[in-house]
């Protein structure tokens, strides 16, 4: 069954896919649940816990955790959310985002969303269940896989060493970084890369598929080519 998952790309063909197969995903959902549930008490997360994501329609990850606690004591963290399907309801749910809502205006907002979901991912392979109170991660990763867990190591590393050099330099000083300013800078690397930075992004390939088999480029437009500089006469 999971390898037919692999292969399933179309909305047709997932609707036959739980048609086919509905008696044993209910099955196999409650065997997952409650190994989650047995995962979830082992980090003693009973009642209050904290999620965590970029972007959120529906915010369903937290439902799903709100759900499975049996609690609506879940706070969400997000840099945004886009609530146009309205099927999050007014105090339904506590969360919070970075970027308002009102004034995200999709690429127009932040350039490359995939720039974005990278450098929020986990270093560590997708988690394709729970057993015996431990994740089970996929083991036949492809090496673009490898390749980005390698890059968010060294990114979340120094993230940490950028935030230290701040406080270092400040001190006292409180430095507000706002969403404008971090999307300003995601944009200007997106849209002004050197050519160093077009040789490493090349390497960089990100996964649009929840089973992570199908990678495509992280910046598609991205020409590798040596910069251009003009120089201008003097007076």
């Amino acid at each position: 069954i999971r390898k037919q998952i692999d292969k399933i790309k179309t909305e047709n063909e997932i609707l036959n896919f739980i048609n086919k197969y509905k008696n044993q995903i209910e099955n196999f959902a409650k065997i997952e649940l409650e190994e989650y549930k047995k995962y979830l008490a082992k980090e003693q997360i009973t009642e209050k816990c904290t999620v965590v994501d970029t972007i959120s329609w529906r915010l369903s990850s937290q439902k799903l955790i709100a759900k499975t606690l049996n609690t609506r004591d879940v706070y969400g963290y997000y840099y945004v959310v886009q609530n146009k399907l309205n099927e999050i309801k007014e105090n339904e749910f506590n969360y919070t985002t970075y970027f308002p809502e009102k004034e995200f205006k999709g690429s127009k907002s932040i350039r490359n969303w995939d720039f974005m979901e990278l450098l929020m991912s986990a270093p560590e392979p997708p988690i394709e269940s729970v057993k015996e109170n431990l994740p089970v991660y996929k083991t036949n990763i492809k090496q673009q896989e490898k390749n980005r867990i390698k890059i968010i190591k060294i990114l979340s590393q120094e993230t940490i060493n950028f935030s230290n050099d701040l406080i270092k330099i400040f001190k006292n000083i409180e430095v507000e970084l706002d969403y404008r300013t971090i999307s300003n800078w995601l944009n200007v690397f997106a849209d002004n890369p050197t050519s160093i930075d077009k040789h490493y992004i090349k390497q960089v390939k990100h996964a649009q598929d929840t089973a992570h088999n199908n990678f495509i480029d992280l910046f598609a437009i991205f020409v590798v080519m040596p910069d251009i500089f003009i120089l201008l006469p003097s007076n």
